[in-house]
Order: structure tokens, then sequence, then C-alpha cells
């Protein structure tokens, strides 16, 4: 009996000793594997009620000067429109219970998934209000940013960054989020894959930036932040929203598609602004149609270099070497200094520069100019693969949104035009969708050359507006 009993112990010490082996020792899940979705590690700078106060007066005089330098009268009045919508968020924000207790900037790293289904670093920026009467649930709002070609105008790179300058879309957008996280919400801003840190391609109006979206709330949701002078908000988990202009307005409705398909977050309202969702439609015709006059056609290597990164190892013909020329005098490999370009230290000038400047005078027709005439001919044809992956990742395709959605669109945006929303209305009204509005727009300020960022802030406000009637009512 002896015996037996040793000869068991020995053989439930060898089982228990491989068991601790297989499962990485007596620590278990210490080195589990991360998933999507998980928080790696997060900075965060606290302003007090007094600091953010000090901060409105240094942005109202910014305003101000910009306003009495203005001579059109149109976008006087825009501004008009919008200086008294701020001072409407200022005064909730600045008075009220949500943010009294002064907000945290929250610089997150979190993982999330490529095109190849491999986990990968990303960043996001977080605005967390504190309250002065205890810990309070607030709905999260994921705002996704206008597209972007510096690394060093991604979210996270600007969250810290007190002093924005409000003529800046990227820092604009970030004045207007702490606004919006001083009114009682958690704010959640991806930089998406190939900004931030993350050094990926970045999949540029493709259906893969919800994944960055989705797993940058889910890793907010999480985040255990630190008690300052008042405790932090949490999150209500009943109300998620999201809003975004431009690529943004592309980001924020393939989001919701993707969370309305998955059930984890209930996607409250959302907001889609000024956004290029159709791209195989008016996006399409801006690709084959944009004269020299247009005044971003860097968008178009931008899309190119997108999509060949998520389908060039299956579709050869949208390999960025064969969608461009590379015929160009003075350049060795004119796709490649292309790609080099939009590495995100590189402004949207340069790049246009590198795609005008071998055509110019006579020989530059407009952003198509760059590309082979082998995929010039793809492109106008309907029935080929470009097209049909363009229209596969359509904003709209594939689905019925069961929340309220509500799209905002100027209707002279000469870079995104409003077709976009006109088609995306036209698909939606098709699928039976309930709750899907538009409204167009003709206010503007003088910001940009274009009237695609002249809408912004005016775009950003009306959405903001609209929504946050689904976070608080009137109020």
């Amino acid at each position: 009996m002896k015996k037996k009993s040793l000869m068991i112990y020995i053989l439930t010490a060898l089982i228990l000793t491989a068991a601790l082996l297989v499962s990485g020792g007596c620590n278990g899940g210490s080195d589990e594997k991360k998933k999507a979705g998980d928080a790696e590690s997060f900075k965060v700078t606290y302003a007090t009620s007094e600091d953010m106060a000090a901060y409105d007066v240094s942005m109202d005089k910014q305003i101000d000067n910009i306003v009495a330098d203005e001579t059109d009268a149109d976008a006087l009045g825009g501004w008009g429109w919008v200086v008294k919508q701020m001072a409407w968020m200022e005064a909730i924000g600045q008075g009220g219970y949500y943010s009294a207790g002064g907000l945290s900037s929250i610089n997150l790293s979190y993982w999330t998934v490529n095109a190849f289904g491999q986990l990968t670093k990303a960043d996001a920026a977080v605005f967390v209000p504190h309250n002065v009467w205890g810990s309070a649930k607030v709905p999260i709002v994921a705002i996704q940013h206008p597209t972007e070609v510096l690394r060093k105008n991604s979210p996270s790179k600007l969250v810290d960054k007190f002093g924005y300058n409000i003529t800046d879309p990227a820092q604009a957008q970030m004045h207007l989020a702490a606004l919006i996280a001083r009114m009682g919400y958690i704010v959640v801003m991806a930089d998406y894959l190939g900004m931030g840190e993350n050094t990926d391609t970045h999949p540029y109006c493709h259906e893969l930036l919800a994944n960055s979206v989705r797993d940058a709330i889910s890793a907010a949701s999480t985040l255990d932040v630190p008690y300052r002078v008042f405790p932090p908000s949490v999150w209500d988990k009943k109300k998620v929203m999201l809003m975004g202009f431009s690529e943004g307005g592309y980001a924020t409705m393939v989001t919701a598609k993707k969370l309305q398909a998955d059930g984890e977050f209930p996607v409250t309202a959302v907001a889609a602004l000024d956004g290029p969702y159709s791209l195989s439609g008016t996006m399409h015709d801006v690709m084959v149609s944009a004269d020299k006059d247009f005044s971003a056609p860097y968008f178009l290597p931008y899309v190119l270099n997108g999509y060949s990164s998520v389908y060039g190892d299956k579709i050869p013909e949208l390999k960025f070497g064969y969608s461009v020329r590379n015929d160009v005098s003075g350049y060795r490999d004119y796709p490649g200094a292309l790609v080099a370009a939009m590495d995100g230290n590189h402004d949207a000038d340069y790049i246009n520069d590198i795609m005008k400047k071998p055509f110019l005078p006579d020989n530059y027709d407009g952003p198509r100019t760059i590309l082979s005439k082998e995929f010039l001919a793809l492109l106008n044809d309907r029935e080929s693969v470009v097209c049909k992956t363009l229209g596969a990742n359509d904003s709209f395709a594939g689905w019925t949104p069961s929340m309220p959605l509500k799209m905002f669109h100027h209707v002279s945006d000469d870079l995104v035009p409003i077709g976009n929303m006109t088609e995306a209305k036209a698909a939606f009204d098709a699928a039976k969708a309930k709750f899907v509005e538009v409204e167009s727009f003709e206010d503007y300020v003088n910001i940009g050359d274009s009237w695609h960022v002249k809408a912004f802030l005016i775009a950003f406000l009306r959405g903001f507006i609209w929504l946050d009637y689904y976070g608080y009512g009137n109020r």
C-alpha cells in the first residue's frame, strides 16, 4: 500500500508539474495572450476646473481675433453661429455637474486586429471628466478624426497639448472633444492603424477602420482612471455614440455597422459628417474625373496604398505598383516615391507636389494623372474587380441601421461631394431603414482652402448638438 501510495503521489506530482509548464508556471495567467480591445498602457494628464476655465478664456480670445479680421459676411455669420454653440458648451462645462471636478486627458495604447487578423498595438486619445458630487455614469462618444497624413496630428499625440489652433481641423477637433467631455461624456478618439505609434499602412477609407474604433472603445471602457481631487466618471453601458467628419464620417458609419453586427456595445445614435460613403459611386467619379484644380489629390494614392496593403496579395490589380504608373521622368521608382511620402512624416502638400510636379505645366490633368493606363481602364469598368472591391467597402453596403443615424453634409463640398450623402440615404431607404435622416447646410467659416474644410466646424457642431439630445435630452 505504501509503494502504491508513493507511486500515486509521484504520478500526481508529475501531472501537476506538466500542467504548470503548459500554463506558463505558477502565475498561470500573468503572461496571458492579449486580445483585441485590451488596454496595454495609458498615460494621464489632469487639468483642474480652474485650468480649463483659463483655457476657455484663451480660446475665446483666439476666436475673437479671427472674427475681428473676417471680411466675408457669410463666413462671419458662420463664425457667429459657431461662437454661440461653443459658448453654450463652455457654460455647461464650467458650471455643470460633470466637469467641475476637472478633466483627465489620456494617451491610451491598446490592442486591435490588422488586415491579416494579427494583433497589433494602436493608440487613442481619451477624455474623462471628474465629478464634484461623486462618480457619475456617463455616455461614451467615439469621435473619428478626418483624413490626416501627419502622424504628429494623431489624437493621441495632441491629447495633452492644450492651447489648440482652432483653424487647424486636427487641433480644433481636440478642443471640441475636450468641451464635449466636460459636458458629461467619456470621449474616445482612435488614431487608426498607421497613425500614432503604429507603423502599419493606413487602411484609408476601408472597413478595417471599424476594428480600431471598436477596440479603442472596449479598451477605454475598462480603464481604471486615477482619482484626482474628485472621482472620474464611469461609462453608462447603455449609451455608446459615434460621430466623425470626412474620413471620420466613413469610419463612423462602418463602425456602426460592425457594432450592430457584433452586438457587443449598444449604439445609441450616430452622426456622420461630410463622409466619403460611396467609394464606388461619387468618390469613384472624383477619382476618374477630378481636374487639375482639385485641391487634395493626395487622397487618391492614399486610398490605393491602403487597399494595396489589404488586398494586394490576393488581388494583383490592387497592388500599388500596378495601379500607379512607373514611367515618370526623373523617377526610377515613382510608386515607391509616393509610398515613401505617405509614411506619416510628410504633409499633404508634400504628397501633392510629388503627384503634380513631374507633369507640370501641361500634362497634369488631375489626380488620375498618376494612374497606369491598365488601372484607369479597370476604374472605368464598373464590373472590374477594382470597382467591385470599392463597392464592397461602401459604408452603406450590406446593412440596415437599427439605431438613429443622421448624415450632415455641406451642399458645396468640393472634396467629398454631397452625392455621398444622397447615395447613402437612397441605399438605406431601399433597405427600409427607419431611423436614417439627412441634413444639408450652407454655412461655413473661412478656414482652409476648400469648402470641405470650411464646413468642418459647422458640421461638427451640428452633429454633436443632434447627438447630445440622445445623451441628455433638451438641455
